[in-house]
């Protein structure tokens, strides 16, 4: 099934944004603990793909 380019940077901008906002927000907007679920969640779903792309295991 062909991806559609402009999704693709869509989707990445929006995981970039939701990163950014769990990275950086003040511990009484979000418990530290889930904070580092959600980042831990992502690198988890990203592993294989970048595992893929660049032959080795990413530094996680």
């Amino acid at each position: 099934m062909p991806v559609d380019p402009s999704l693709t940077r869509a989707l990445a901008e929006a995981l970039v944004d939701v990163l950014w906002f769990v990275d950086g927000c003040e511990d009484e907007r979000m418990d530290p603990d889930d904070a580092v679920g959600v980042l831990e969640g992502v690198a988890y779903l990203r592993a294989p793909a970048l595992r893929g792309s660049r032959g080795s295991t990413p530094a996680v």
